[in-house]
C-alpha cells in the first residue's frame, strides 16, 4: 500500500498525548515509523497488518538505543495503539482507514467492500492483558538469571575470602559488603581475583594499617582504588595493577632482596678479617 489515510490532527489524540509526555519525540517517531511500515506491506497477498521490522532495525532507523525502541513498543501496544501476538505486533485498526481509491487491485476491493469494523483474533492481546504469558516469561528469565547471578558471586566472595591477604574477620559482614560492591561489575569472579591479587601487593609492600584492616572496611571503603605505597611512601606503580604487573613487582622485590643480603654478608665478612 502506497499510502494511508492521516488525521491531521492525530498529535492530539489522548493515547499519542500520553506516548509524548513519557517518551518525547522519540515515542511519536517510533509509533509512525511502525505504522508506515505496516501499511507499505499491506497489498492484495498480505493483508495480514503485522510489523516485520524488530527492535534492532528500528533503532538503527531512528537512531535510537534498541533496549528503548523495546520499551517503547511495550507501552504503545500497552496504550492500545498496537496489538501483539506471539511476539508479533499488528495494528489491525489500520484496515479501517482502508478505502477503495487507495488500491487498484481487484481482490483488494472486493475485500474492502465486505470487511467490517476489523475484530481481533482470540489469540490477539491488548491493553491490560497485553502478551501475558510475555510478561510471565520475562519474569521467569529474570529469576533464573537471578539464582544463577547468585551462584557466580557466592563463588567470587569464597575465592576473596580464602585467598585474601587480610585478617579473616567478621565474615558476615564481608560478605554483605561484598555483595553490594560487585553488583556494578559483570564477572564477579574476576573481580574476586583482581581484589585477591590487589590485596596480595599491598600485604608485600607491607602498607601501614593493611595487616588490620578488616575485610569490610578495605571493600567499603573501595580501598583497591588507592595508590600503592611502600612504608606509606608513595610510588610510581600504577593504582590498578594487572596479575603480570604484580607479578614482574614480587620479583623484582624479591631480587633486591637478595641482593641485599648478599651485600650484607660481603660486608660482614670484610669486617671479620
Amino acid at each position: 500500500m502506497k499510502w494511508f489515510k492521516h488525521d491531521a490532527d492525530a498529535r492530539n489524540s489522548l493515547k499519542l498525548r500520553k506516548v509524548r509526555r513519557k517518551y518525547g519525540a522519540d515515542g511519536y517517531a517510533i509509533y509512525w515509523f511502525c505504522l508506515e511500515a505496516i501499511a507499505y506491506e499491506v497489498d492484495k497477498d498480505n493483508l495480514s497488518f503485522d510489523l516485520k521490522e524488530d527492535a534492532e532495525t528500528i533503532a538503527f532507523e531512528l537512531s535510537i538505543q534498541e533496549k528503548r525502541v523495546e520499551e517503547i513498543m511495550f507501552y504503545l501496544v500497552e496504550a492500545g495503539l498496537f496489538e501483539s501476538s506471539q511476539g508479533v505486533i499488528t495494528c489491525l485498526k489500520l484496515a479501517e482507514r482502508l478505502d477503495k481509491s487507495m488500491t487498484n487491485s481487484p481482490l483488494m476491493r472486493k475485500w474492502l467492500e465486505n470487511k467490517s469494523v476489523m475484530t481481533l483474533p482470540d489469540d490477539v492481546s491488548t491493553c491490560p492483558e497485553l502478551d501475558k504469558t510475555r510478561l510471565d516469561q520475562t519474569r521467569e528469565d529474570k529469576r533464573l538469571k537471578g539464582l544463577a547471578r547468585k551462584e557466580l558471586v557466592d563463588s567470587a566472595f569464597v575465592c576473596f575470602w580464602s585467598n585474601m591477604f587480610l585478617p579473616k574477620k567478621a565474615k558476615p559482614v564481608g560478605e554483605k559488603s561484598f555483595n553490594k560492591v560487585v553488583k556494578t561489575y559483570s564477572d564477579p569472579m574476576h573481580f574476586a581475583k583482581f581484589l585477591v591479587t590487589d590485596t596480595e601487593t599491598r600485604f608485600n609492600n607491607q602498607q601501614i594499617g593493611f595487616d588490620k584492616m578488616h575485610p569490610a572496611t578495605y571493600l567499603n571503603q573501595a580501598r583497591w582504588e588507592d595508590d600503592y605505597t611502600v612504608d606509606a611512601k608513595q610510588t610510581t606503580q600504577p593504582q590498578q595493577r594487572t596479575q603480570e604487573q604484580t607479578n614482574q613487582f614480587v620479583d623484582e622485590t624479591q631480587d633486591l632482596f637478595e641482593r641485599s643480603q648478599a651485600a650484607q654478608r660481603r660486608i660482614a665478612e670484610r669486617n671479620s678479617k
